[in-house]
């Protein structure tokens, strides 16, 4: 599978690793595992690394899966750091979760990424 999901317990922080051509499904698994993390742990930051995704499901399928995350993780902060292949899609799904009263932001690098989620 192309993404892991851990609890960083020292940190109180849910870390996302991608990796390769990401599928909707998997994406959708990830977002469930986040949310099963976030009820059992309390955690309220959430770290995903796609520096190392090759593509992110299509602008049709992020308005869907940015519906799951608004859906699932409303109170929880989340920062992506991406890679510019994934770009206009994450950027996309970033929009559709904000609307939806997410507090997500994309990066492009990971001091940056860390920084905003130490400010919660």
């Amino acid at each position: 599978m192309p993404e892991s999901v851990t609890y960083l317990s020292q940190e109180n922080i849910i870390k996302v690793k991608s990796t390769g051509n990401l599928t909707k499904e998997e994406v959708r698994t990830s977002i469930y595992a986040v949310a099963k993390f976030c009820k059992e742990t309390g955690a309220k930051k959430v770290f995903v690394d796609q520096l190392d995704a090759l593509s992110f499901p299509s602008n049709a399928y992020g308005f869907n899966l940015g519906s799951d995350v608004a859906h699932l993780l409303k109170g929880v902060n989340i920062a992506i750091v991406h890679s510019w292949k994934v770009e206009d899609d994450i950027k996309f799904f970033e929009k559709v979760a904000q609307k939806r009263g997410v507090n997500m932001k994309v990066f492009s690098n990971v001091e940056s990424a860390k920084n905003w989620l130490k400010t919660f």
